[in-house]
């Protein structure tokens, strides 16, 4: 038995490991994003109530922020190539991606060579694509509004955690790169919210804790890593997979990946199994 997969939350997030972000909530349902910071610029769709977007910049009374995932941009055709039915990889440097399929339409943010897009749709010579995290848009400051979480740990994981259980992944970005951005003062309190995560929060807290311990591990420092790999060995089989996903996504980084929760979930994963990986993570670590 052995099931083969890329990791998909590491697929997702190896873009968001910077510092937390500056987090604002959507005030007003259909909030226009426009092409620049004038009420009279291009509109590019709209924002709903409750929605939540990064901020990177201010501009009179004006937002910059990054486009969610619900906003596409388009990309031509020579600048990249098809990886699958749904994904592209560019292959050219600074390329744009454009508001509309035609050369003279509004740049609304860039992409370089070997960053990989999700295809939305074929459109002549041009391919539309999601273009989150890649393109920005203004919205005006009275559509938004900062989002203060927490900055005690405990209360901000309260906060946080029941969003953590949203089923789209895209809409839980930001939020993981906030608590990634928080550090190591937060890996107890995740930790101690294992056992009664649901299926979608399960796969945040295996995101967020691999990419806290893939930080510390850049300055030589695998103490999370082993602590992980003790707490498998302690634990019943369904929150040893958890640990199991986390230390692969530590160890195994660039590797295909072993679906451990998911196998145990669906009754695939054995004590052997278990066993066998503990093992092997057991060399890894021994061998850093």
């Amino acid at each position: 038995m052995r099931v083969l997969f890329l990791s998909l939350t590491t697929a997702l997030f190896c873009s968001f490991l910077a510092a937390a972000p500056a987090l604002y909530e959507v005030a007003n349902d259909k909030a226009n994003v426009r092409i620049d910071s004038t009420i009279s610029s291009e509109s590019l769709g709209s924002l709903h109530k409750g929605e939540i977007v990064e901020v990177l910049d201010e501009k009179f009374d004006w937002y910059k922020v990054i486009l969610p995932s619900t906003f596409s941009g388009y990309i031509f055709k020579d600048f990249v190539k098809l990886i699958d039915e749904r994904r592209l990889e560019v292959n050219a440097t600074n390329v744009n991606l454009r508001s509309q399929p035609t050369p003279n339409s509004s740049i609304i943010g860039k992409v370089n060579k070997g960053e990989v897009l999700n295809l939305v749709e074929y459109s002549g010579d041009w391919f539309k694509v999601k273009s989150y995290p890649y393109a920005v848009g203004w919205v005006h400051k009275v559509s938004l509004r900062e989002v203060n979480f927490s900055s005690e740990p405990s209360s901000l994981v309260e906060e946080i955690w029941p969003k953590l259980s949203l089923p789209d992944i895209q809409s839980k970005l930001l939020l993981h790169k906030y608590l990634i951005g928080r550090g190591e003062q937060l890996v107890p309190l995740l930790e101690a919210k294992i056992p009664a995560s649901d299926s979608n929060s399960v796969y945040s807290l295996i995101e967020i804790l691999s990419q806290i311990a893939l930080n510390q591990s850049k300055s030589g420092d695998w103490e999370l890593a082993r602590s992980f790999w003790e707490a498998a060995k302690k634990s019943a089989p369904r929150q040893a997979s958890i640990y199991l996903d986390i230390l692969q996504n530590i160890l195994m980084p660039h590797e295909k990946k072993e679906a451990y929760f998911y196998l145990q979930q669906n009754g695939k994963l054995s004590a052997e199994n278990i066993k066998t990986a503990l093992e092997q993570f057991s060399v890894k670590l021994n061998n850093i």
